[in-house]
């Protein structure tokens, strides 16, 4: 490096970036780390925590910013989405950035957009809010955006929690298409668009939804008043905004708009007393002694707010004092002959005080120095003065009037310096703080013009400037590194120049960051961003992109030349191919030679870029040293030595309407994701000829392997062919198919797959070709699965004389979630030398640790610790045995002998996060007796190794222990296997521990306190007592930190204890899905007899369950209970067995037993119903359990509100049939899309168990409420809950009570929060400890009437009256367990040819009791059931054979659903007039029975699947599909092959 530095010194002259946060300018210099991304400067630099982060690679956009900057090429500015944690934040040079906090928080007011999503219940645990927020305000920033458009732009937005409906819906409700009824319904939850809280009491006040910042638009016809209670809990609204008229007590007021309004009040009131009122500060000089009658509010009035600097300055009469000093501070320095107006806004800042001034109007002053000639207004004076006049406004025949305006003399002279201009300057309309600006723009961010224009930061007082450099080339020494910021390419030839070998790297988007990462950082950096030729387009003659044009302008560009330029039409179809790139932030940075590279230093990168550019022929211009530019096609560039090369263009060329082209793209879901398999074809045809192929065509695909990308063998035989010839089709396809070689590599999917469906989708070209006598029922092969937009329907009760209980409110922490207010573990501000730790982790699934030597990361600069084994103090355990659930340890550091691949065996601890993670790989690690682990369940119940297999669960006693053999007609056998689910928390395992004077402080992202601190106690050998955890909320949970972020917590506080420093333990995305556990996986054999009505008469099972590498947390009995359902299971004989393998011991998962148990009836049902002969759903009702009439009556009622029945008929007309012979022509359009649907009833089995505490303190002075309790907030709305019961409980008002966040000593030795159970009982006990109360308050009533609650409680502190009051479930607690019914209708449809689906409607009916809280209940139904979509189609684990290392590891491989993947028409009704007696307060739990009837997709699949298989030549059977149902899964359970394509 010094070699190479030396030879850099002359190049250009040490420098920095700069560039704005919220309006404030940030110099970044030498001293950060190349590698520093934004989202790490933004919050540990600039202390901004509300922008979250999880991934690291742009996957899940919790991490999402909005920027603004200038195009290099265009000059144009725009805003637009980036994810923050790849963009390097050296890179962000001109930038103007704006986080969460920087658009409305609760001091200034919060954004549409925040009060959209909190109202509307788009928020759960809150930690994707302020990532959703951030990419809807990019996106509106700009544009008038419609709903389709906002839809489409959610891919790279990941919610586990709300199953996206209402976040889609809240964003469209701002739509400029936003249909009527979702605009009423905005309406009616609050005129959302007025919210914003007053800077100064926080409060909730009016504002206008068209204006980001919370102004005033001036469009006053339209604007309402609105006051809303801060919890939501009240709404107080005026009429619509023109004249507003209110009779008061013994007064009326007219709020006006125009003085035509004020004088026909005048005309009507004749001599009766008025007032008119403005800021009415005049009230703070002469109080009335008498109220007037009439109250004219003339604050809108606009011409009276308006002023004028034409040919005189002419100021309306109700400018406030403080817009007369800004109007006279500028026309002082604009305006020659009004420059003593300088004078006169000095004087004006000495009247009274900012407050006043603010609000009190010239009109004002003027009166009262009229009404009491005494007083000394100083506006009169100085009016005086300068000789101002007045235009005062008359009604004719009455001595009313009013001042009208001000007019001052243009006669006073001076010199004037112009310091700024008027559009130059510009006030924070949530701060008040004055920043840099351009009239264009409302960021104050550079507008790209380098030469003139500087960054400025103006102080509100005007005492502080600070100015950046002039932008020209950048040049920073960094850390091991230099980074260079370049305007043209010579300068990067210059460059490469001066580097010679050293390595380097060309920084665009950084977006491959996410794909690929580095493994050694690049010691040279050249940021291209700003080369104007490489951004540059051109489309006289031939179509030519700059190599450094984003993905999204590409779009952009694509979308306008396809309409002007006849020969590149066709680009509006590489538009749509690029739309499914990666997700709008990456599309937003990443460019054509960003991607374009990743294909060429890794061939096996399914680039759709380098795709659909080779299917049309593109060309690159690759720059070269002395600008020798040369022409390559695609093919030869990837065979290029491009060291020292750039690729400056790509050039497209012209192609005219004879040539049909077509690109796909087939992904594990609809969005953000890379493709299994994509495919380009381009082919000029004679389409009246048999589509005889004029040229040799282009056949191209990617994803097979690394080096295949023409099909030649293919091209060549097609070339002058007919290509509507069946016999031609045929013979191609045989071609084809051998020419096809796919790699197999884990995780992809498997060759085979890849194989049949690149065929299926040349096929699929053909077909949409519409060959001539192409028979109709062929015709929908050829169209793709088009999503409309989705939409949703909400039902429920609520009774208003229960409210606050009962009612549909919002989230408590709702807005502070969206506003990114709301802490979360690693939003804990930086302490004071604080350190960072990271796991490291075994490589290997069996052997022996032989020896650790940590020796290289401990000589790393920075590295403080290495921690293992051997250092524990205490038992090297989490997982006391003593606490439930537990019976064996499990090791917190593997000391010897390897449980699973990912067992941690030690920890790094740092000085930063960045270089604990980096540090691990130095740790090195000898292993011996190594051997292949044991992954597989059915290999391991083939084996039958008793020290694996153990039997958890005896069958239950039967009626009967032989069934009547002449009951049974059939004996059906068969077997369920389902795989397990990565919970996908928005928030990893994360912990932070503080040493404290008397112990210790922790604070961990937990379900369970108290085994936080058994685990710490017994591991460091201190006593609870020292131990105080916290937890105010975590980011998500689903179970996976019940007992799995123990591990974490023991871990984080032994490095803290060992340090004695706070330790941040975060735990990345790849080591919180390969260290620890997962939902179960099953597998179930099973023989049942039925009659044949479907009647189960006898049921035999052996139900198994992998729990992984310990004997803890076992749910295969729940599983086995769960089975029962709403069914008849006096006659079922079913064995739950645990299975031990060599994988993390599996874990807790939302729904765990549940949902496994109902899916595997219901598969049983539908493998009946199959071999009967009979409708699925008869066989269900044939099997319900005669007394379970509730589930009978639901059922029926869902039947009829989701039009089951002639939906059903509609899917078999458009799908099946029962004989291929009777082929209706409707069925005949549909040989390659299917429909399916399916209703699938549930009963759960809900019971309490576990201590529940809570704390309620009433406060004297003021009578408001907190509450402690010993559940978790995780995004299930039990802190609403419980408010709500306590506000009702006590009979006040919801924003009284306020809950507090839980922590060890209000609530000691609590339960884990789950099984849906915690809202309920710590609404319980809180309720219990209201009761309490008021039994001891009431006493304090006697001698007060009709007292208010606040003195009610004075009262009752002055007789020395406890008021805080705890209780615990369970003591002497009479609540029981109950069942909860639910009924779900599912439609699918499914395109034969690609294996893809839709999920058409979906249907719900939840019995929640009577619901405490409605739409915190229906956003529980929609997100537990998208989670078990996840489950069922999308979401996969692969563990490589030899190691059993996890290889679904990233976002990049695991896919759970996106916003694109939940049902079109998503429909939800909570059961209505069905209170539940033994419940508490008449509810039931909701959280994860919604869960179990995500089955029902998979019966809907099924019936889709069946038409399939019988058009392929199979009888109608039963048949095996593998789970999840992945696109690779329909595909091939299709039997979709060669064989079957016809013409």
């Amino acid at each position: 490096m010094a070699c190479m530095s030396s030879r850099l010194e002359c190049f250009a002259p040490a420098s920095e970036i700069t560039f704005t946060i919220n309006e404030k300018k940030y110099t970044v210099s030498g001293d950060i780390p190349p590698g520093t991304s934004l989202n790490t400067y933004i919050r540990n630099h600039a202390n901004l925590r509300g922008t979250k982060v999880m991934c690291h690679e742009g996957g899940c956009g919790s991490c999402i910013v909005a920027v603004r900057s200038q195009n290099a090429f265009t000059k144009e500015k725009s805003t637009y989405a980036v994810n923050s944690c790849l963009v390097r934040v050296h890179a962000c040079h001109g930038w103007a950035i704006k986080t969460i906090e920087g658009i409305g928080n609760k001091k200034t007011g919060y954004n549409i957009l925040q009060t959209r999503l909190a109202q509307m219940n788009g928020t759960q645990c809150g930690y994707c809010s302020p990532g959703m927020v951030m990419n809807m305000y990019s996106l509106k920033n700009d544009k008038a955006v419609n709903m389709q458009e906002l839809e489409n732009s959610f891919g790279g937005n990941i919610c586990r929690c709300t199953g996206y409906r209402s976040i889609l819906e809240a964003f469209k409700s701002v739509a400029v298409d936003a249909p009527p009824q979702l605009k009423n319904k905005v309406e009616d939850i609050e005129e959302l668009h007025k919210m914003k809280s007053c800077p100064n009491s926080g409060m909730t006040c009016s504002w206008n939804s068209n204006d980001d910042y919370g102004e005033d638009d001036g469009d006053d016809s339209n604007e309402d008043f609105v006051h809303v209670n801060v919890h939501g809990a009240e709404i107080e609204q005026s009429p619509k905004l023109s004249r507003i008229h209110l009779n008061l007590k013994n007064a009326q007021w007219f709020k006006v708009t125009n003085t035509k309004e004020i004088f026909e009040i005048f005309d009507k009131v004749g001599n009766v007393p008025y007032v008119l009122v403005g800021g009415n500060t005049a009230r703070g000089v002469y109080r009335l002694t008498v109220e007037p009658q009439i109250y004219i509010d003339v604050q809108d009035v606009a011409e009276l707010k308006s002023y004028s600097t034409d040919s005189t300055l002419t100021l309306g009469g109700n400018l406030s004092l403080n817009d007369c000093i800004n109007l006279f501070n500028t026309v002082s320095k604009t305006k020659y002959n009004y420059a003593y107006t300088e004078i006169l806004a000095r004087h004006i800042d000495l009247i009274a005080n900012v407050p006043v001034r603010n609000v009190g109007t010239i009109a004002g002053n003027l009166s009262i120095k009229h009404e009491h000639p005494e007083f000394p207004s100083d506006l009169f004076l100085i009016l005086v003065t300068v000789g101002a006049t007045l235009t005062i406004g008359e009604l004719l025949h009455i001595t009313l009037s009013c001042v009208l305006s001000i007019k001052l003399m243009n006669s006073i002279r001076g010199d004037v310096t112009i310091l700024s201009e008027l559009h130059k300057m510009k006030s924070c309309p949530n701060s008040g703080m004055t920043c840099s600006w351009n009239s264009n723009d409302d960021y104050g961010e550079d507008d790209g013009d380098d030469s003139n224009e500087d960054f400025v930061h103006v102080n509100v007082h005007g005492a502080e400037i600070e100015q950046s450099p002039k932008l020209s080339r950048i040049h920073l020494n960094l850390k091991n590194a230099q980074w260079f910021k370049v305007t043209n390419t010579k300068e990067i030839f210059e460059i490469f120049d001066k580097v010679g070998n050293v390595p380097y790297v060309l920084v665009g988007g950084n977006t491959a960051r996410g794909v690929y990462r580095l493994t050694v950082e690049p010691q040279i950096y050249i940021d291209v961003q700003d080369v104007a030729e490489l951004k540059s387009y051109s489309t006289d003659s031939t179509l030519t992109l700059g190599g450094n044009l984003s993905l999204n302008d590409c779009i952009n560009l694509f979308n306008t030349v396809s309409k002007t330029k006849y020969n590149y039409a066709y680009t509006e179809i590489l538009a749509r191919h690029i739309d499914l790139i990666a997700n709008v932030p990456v599309r937003n940075v990443g460019t054509i030679a960003g991607n374009l590279s990743i294909k060429h230093e890794h061939p096996e990168f399914p680039s759709d870029l380098f795709l659909i550019l080779v299917t049309v022929g593109a060309t690159l211009t690759i720059a070269s040293k002395g600008f020798l530019y040369r022409n390559v096609s695609m093919i030869d560039y990837l065979d290029m030595d491009m060291k020292h090369k750039v690729i400056k263009s790509i050039t497209l060329p012209q192609i005219d309407d004879t040539y049909s082209l077509k690109t796909y793209k087939i992904m594990p879901r609809a969005q953000n994701a890379h493709a299994y398999v994509n495919a380009g074809f381009l082919f000029k045809l004679n389409k009246t000829a048999k589509g005889k192929v004029l040229k040799k065509p282009i056949i191209v695909y990617g994803g097979i392997n690394p080096y295949f990308v023409h099909a030649v063998n293919t091209e060549n035989f097609l070339d002058g062919k007919n290509l509507f010839d069946f016999k031609t089709l045929q013979t191609a396809m045989k071609i084809l198919d051998a020419e096809l070689k796919p790699d197999q590599v884990l995780p992809d999917a498997s060759p085979t797959f890849r194989r049949r469906l690149a065929s299926a989708l040349f096929y699929k070209f053909i077909l949409s070709l519409s060959p001539p006598g192409l028979p109709a029922r062929l015709l929908s092969g050829g169209q793709d699965l088009v999503r409309p937009l989705s939409s949703g329907k909400q039902q429920f009760d609520t009774d208003k004389t229960e409210w606050p209980l009962t009612k549909p409110v919002p989230k408590l922490e709702a807005l502070a979630q969206c506003s990114g207010e709301a802490q979360y573990i690693n939003d804990l501000p930086a302490l004071p030398n604080e350190t960072f730790a990271a796991f490291v982790l075994t490589s290997v699934g069996q052997g022996y640790i032989s020896d650790i030597d940590p020796s290289q990361a401990l000589k790393v600069p920075g590295v403080l610790k290495f921690l293992c084994a051997k250092d524990i103090p205490g038992l090297n355990n989490f997982t006391p045995v003593d606490l439930p659930s537990f019976e064996e340890y499990e090791e917190v550091f593997c000391s010897g002998e390897i449980k699973y691949a990912g067992q941690p065996l030690g920890l790094i601890v740092a000085e930063t996060q960045a270089l604990a993670l980096e540090s691990v790989s130095k740790v090195k690690v000898e292993y011996s007796n190594v051997v292949h682990p044991h992954l597989e369940m059915r290999d391991i119940i083939a084996s039958g190794d008793k020290t694996r297999i153990r039997v958890e669960k005896e069958p239950d006693a039967v009626k009967k222990d032989v069934p009547d053999p002449n009951e049974v007609a059939h004996v059906i056998k068969g077997s369920f296997d389902i795989g397990t689910q990565y919970h996908f928390t928005m928030e990893t395992q994360q912990c932070v521990c503080v040493p404290t004077e008397d112990g210790m402080d922790v604070y961990p992202s937990s379900q369970w306190m108290d085994l936080t601190q058994v685990g710490i106690a017994r591991a460091l050998s201190i006593p609870e007592n020292s131990i105080n955890v916290k937890v105010r909320r975590i980011g998500g949970g689903y179970g996976s930190k019940i007992s799995r972020n123990s591990i974490v917590s023991v871990a984080c506080a032994l490095a803290a204890q060992v340090l004695n420093r706070p330790v941040r333990l975060i735990m990345s995305l790849e080591s919180n899905m390969e260290a620890l556990g997962k939902r179960c996986d099953i597998a179930v054999n099973y023989e049942v007899g039925t009659d044949n009505s479907g009647k189960v008469q006898y049921l035999k099972a052996d139900f198994y369950e992998n729990a992984g590498s310990s004997w803890n947390e076992i749910m295969v009995p729940d599983s086995v209970s769960f089975m029962t359902s709403c069914y008849d299971s006096s006659a079922w004989k079913v064995r739950g067995l645990g299975v031990r393998s060599d994988i993390p011991s599996t874990t807790w998962c939302r729904g765990p037993g549940s949902t496994e148990g109902v899916a595997t009836i219901e598969h049983i049902m539908q493998h009946v119903a199959k071999v009967v002969k009979k409708d699925p759903l008869q066989v269900r009702l044939n099997n319900v359990s005669s007394d379970d009439t509730v589930i009978l009556q639901m059922v029926k009622d869902l039947k009829v509100s989701a039009d089951y029945d002639a939906r059903k008929g509609s899917v078999d007309a458009h799908t099946h049939t029962q004989e291929l012979s009777t082929i209706t022509a409707t069925f005949q359009n549909n040989r390659w899309m299917k429909r399916g649907i399916a209703l699938v009833p549930l009963k759960y089995a809900l019971a309490y168990a576990g201590n529940f505490s809570a704390l309620v303190s009433i406060y004297a002075a003021d009578g408001t409420v907190a509450v402690a309790h010993g559940g978790i907030e995780c995004g299930q709305g039990i802190n609403t809950k419980v408010a709500q019961a306590v506000a009702y409980t006590l009979g006040i008002s919801l924003e009284l009570v306020s809950v507090k966040p839980s922590n060890n000593l209000t609530a000691p030795n609590n339960a884990t929060t789950g099984a849906s159970i915690t809202s309920e009982l710590c609404t319980y006990a809180s309720v219990q400890c209201c009761k309490e109360l008021l039994k001891r308050m009431e006493p304090a009533k006697k001698g007060l009437k009709d007292p208010t609650w606040p003195q009610w409680v004075q009262a009752a502190y002055q007789q020395n009256i406890d008021l805080c009051a705890t209780h615990m479930y369970p003591y002497n607690d009479d609540v029981k367990m109950y069942d909860i019914f639910g009924v779900t209708v599912c439609e699918v449809e499914v395109d034969l040819l690609t294996g893809r689906h839709q999920i058409l409607r979906v249907d719900i009916i939840e019995d929640a009791g009577k619901s405490m809280s409605p739409e915190i209940d229906i956003g529980q139904v929609e997100g537990a059931f998208v989670m078990g979509l996840g489950y069922w189609l999308t979401e996969y684990v692969v563990y490589d054979p030899n190691t059993g290392k996890l290889l679904t590891n990233r976002t990049w491989n695991y896919k759970p659903p996106g916003a694109k993947d939940i049902p079109i028409d998503f429909r939800v009704e909570l059961r209505k007039n069905a209170p539940n007696p033994f419940g508490v307060l008449r509810s039931k739990a909701t959280g994860e029975p919604p869960l179990c009837m995500s089955c029902s997709v998979l019966f809907a699949l099924r019936y889709a699947l069946d038409s399939a298989r019988i058009e392929a030549g199979k009888p109608d059977e039963w048949y095996q599909m593998n789970l999840p149902a992945t696109v690779e899964h329909i595909f091939l359970t299709s039997l979709t092959n060669i064989d079957l394509f016809t013409l």
